[in-house]
């Protein structure tokens, strides 16, 4: 009798709330909500030569990132480390978000599963790399160009580089050289295939933590007027590979994932 009545009151509890409701789905009677569309992110870790890629940053940079695709099945997070040429970049981790169960308690424990699993990983990786050579070369344009190049995806891609952002190659010297003007970075950068246009389509990149600090060894000056001719330098370069969105932050990367950005 009891259950008879328990049932009656769920039932009209659901027809109340309606048939698509949140209460009809957790007791059965109406269709689960599909999946949320799967996004790639990948986090561009420079840690040469005092850039500011370290198990803090990186930690912050989980903290934002994770929770928002750990109800996205399919999604993946890759974690890149930066070399003195574009061979040393290479995939330090990679994660998957699993397939989530439909029941909703389920549902949440996979995600928490997913969530100290995924940070655990992505972090201990970052503390077994052990960077060597010369420090003061890093090649963070063609870096990036490889992370685009790496996995296809025809899925929306976040680009998150966490750096001083000082490129050290044959394109820049930004620690201490010269800086060259816009036009002639873009056009070194084009007769290379380095962030040639359409590199990073469907693709917001972010550049996280760039703070204005001393060169290791205070090697050189620096100053804000330096780096704001910086950030325009890889501002234009990024929009000129058809980047659909730039930031540029002196803190932690901000994901948005709201929907009319990941159609």
């Amino acid at each position: 009798m009891k259950r008879r009545l328990l049932a009656a009151v769920v039932l009209v509890w659901v027809l109340l709330a309606g048939c698509d409701s949140d209460a009809a789905r957790m007791f059965g009677f109406a269709a689960p909500l599909p999946p949320k569309p799967a996004v790639s992110v990948d986090i561009v870790c420079d840690s040469r030569g005092g850039s500011t890629c370290t198990g803090a940053t990186l930690g912050q940079t989980c903290d934002e990132v994770l929770p928002k695709i750990a109800d996205r099945p399919a999604s993946t997070v890759t974690l890149w480390g930066v070399g003195e040429t574009v061979a040393d970049t290479t995939i330090l981790a990679s994660i998957t978000v699993p397939d989530a169960p439909q029941a909703r308690r389920a549902a949440r424990e996979t995600e928490s599963r997913f969530l100290s699993t995924a940070r655990a990983t992505l972090m201990a990786a970052l503390s077994g790399r052990a960077d060597s050579g010369d420090s003061h070369r890093t090649p963070l344009a063609e870096a990036i160009t490889r992370v685009a190049w790496s996995h296809p995806t025809t899925v929306r891609r976040f680009v998150i580089v966490i750096s001083d952002a000082r490129e050290e190659s044959s394109f820049a010297q930004m620690e201490c050289g010269e800086l060259p003007s816009a036009k002639t970075f873009l056009a070194d950068l084009a007769s290379h295939h380095v962030l040639a246009p359409g590199t990073l389509a469907r693709t917001d990149i972010q550049f996280a933590f760039v703070t204005v600090s001393r060169i290791d060894h205070d090697r050189c000056g620096v100053s804000l007027e330096r780096a704001d001719a910086i950030r325009s330098l890889w501002l234009a370069a990024l929009k000129q590979a058809g980047a659909t969105r730039v930031s540029y932050y002196t803190g932690p990367p901000q994901l948005s994932l709201a929907q009319e950005d990941i159609k």
